[in-house]
């Protein structure tokens, strides 16, 4: 699809939608405090940030309405004046439709609402091209004493 100018519209390649699989790496500890200790980040922001993002999603049609949190162990880490910082990270997923306007509000919403639900200097975001299938059974009804047609 064209913009009239030339340009692809980013979110089609030829008549398929592009979807992202977007990867929020947060930290699973808040960063330490004067006497080096971390402490844990409730789980209940972890929960919050993913209905957030989920809900503004399917509200807008760009998303299924749904994703994963990765509650297993990883470790990220990233060079920060002179020294290498590292944290026990969550991995948040949600697959969207690939446009510019969902890349923008996913930005500022790390830096406006994450950055400082977190405590983080700043949130990591990849995009990852993604095919997605979704594929669900057919339900079949049954009647009032439980039989199935």
């Amino acid at each position: 699809m064209s913009d009239g100018c030339g340009k692809q519209d980013e979110s089609r390649q030829g008549n398929e939608t592009v979807t992202v699989a977007v990867l929020i790496h947060l930290p699973k500890d808040y960063n330490p405090d004067s006497k080096g200790v971390r402490e844990p980040i409730p789980a209940i922001k972890f929960y919050r940030t993913a209905k957030e993002i989920s809900m503004h999603f399917w509200a807008a049609g760009q998303s299924l309405g749904g994703g994963i949190i990765h509650w297993n162990s990883m470790t990220g880490f990233w060079a920060d004046q002179g020294y290498v910082d590292v944290d026990n990270i969550v991995l948040l997923q949600v697959d969207i439709i690939d446009m510019e306007e969902n890349r923008e509000w996913l930005g500022r919403y790390a830096r406006r609402v994450l950055s400082k639900r977190f405590k983080q200097k700043a949130i990591f975001l990849e995009f990852v091209p993604v095919r997605v299938l979704l594929a669900s059974a057919k339900v079949v009804p049954e009647d009032k004493q439980g039989r199935k047609p």
